[in-house]
Formats: structure tokens, sequence, C-alpha cells
């Protein structure tokens, strides 16, 4: 599938469009923007990649505090999105998904982004030139968010 026809697709090429202009503008990849582990734009992605539904139920779960987090983790594993994310993350899910939380100013703001997106990704209609453009400022968007954060970080 390409961008034109899969929402998943282009919100997967927007993050790496994203992740190559914050390379480029600010020398740093997304992850780095955001101070998180190494694997973690990798497992957005292969979140995304078995649908958006399924990622946002995550960055939902996510949303949690600490300990509601903890308390419904394993409930969640049980559920078919859970079955599908164990299956997405491996024999190591929970952890996976433990790290994830620690980690999920990434995926919350990219979920952000995504919801913002694909109302106009739909009414967008396969249109290549529209869609372009519309992964174009995702894209931007993504980016700047990353960078903004970064300077909060480091107090610029």
């Amino acid at each position: 599938m390409s961008r034109y026809y899969s929402f998943n697709d282009f919100m997967k090429d927007a993050i790496t469009e994203a992740d190559g202009m914050t390379r480029q503008r600010y020398g740093r990849s997304l992850e780095e923007c955001y101070k998180v582990s190494p694997k973690t734009l990798h497992m957005v992605c292969s979140l995304i990649d078995n649908g958006w539904w399924v990622f946002t139920a995550v960055v939902a779960l996510l949303a949690m505090s600490l300990f509601g987090f903890l308390a419904t983790l394993t409930t969640f594993l049980l559920t078919p999105v859970g079955l599908i994310v164990a299956s997405v993350l491996g024999v190591a899910a929970a952890s996976k998904l433990k790290q994830l939380y620690h980690d999920r100013v990434l995926p919350q703001m990219i979920e952000r982004v995504g919801s913002r997106f694909k109302p106009l990704w739909e009414a967008a209609d396969g249109s290549r030139s529209r869609i372009d453009c519309l992964k174009e400022e995702a894209a931007r968007e993504i980016a700047d968010e990353a960078i903004s954060w970064k300077r909060k970080l480091i107090g610029c």
C-alpha cells in the first residue's frame, strides 16, 4: 500500500520525513530530541503498521497514571487489541509496553498530530497532490514539535 490509500502508510511516511527534518535542521533524530530509548520510533511505526486504531488504543493506555497503567497492563494484553499488540511487540510485550510508557511523550505527540490529520487525509480522497502536501505539513508539525520539546529540555 502507499500513503495515498492507507493512512497507516501516510503516517509512517510523515514520521520518517520528520525524523529526516530534525536530523537536518537540528542534527538529532526524533528519539534524541525527546530523549527516549533507541527503539521507540520503531515500536511506534510497528504499531501503526497494524492499524491506526491499534496505535491509538496503546496511546490511550499510555495516558493513564503509572498505577493505572500497571494495573490494567495484563488485562489489556488479553483483549483482542492487546493480542495484536503482543504479536507485534513479541515475547517481551509487557516490558516493551512499560518502556513505551516511560517514553510516552513521543507516541502521544504522534497520535495527536495523526488524529488531526486523519480527517484531512480522508477528505483528500486519494488526491496525490493533496496527500503529498498533507504529508509535508504533518512531517513539519512533528519535526517542529520535536525541536520545540528539545529546546524546552535544554532551556533555550
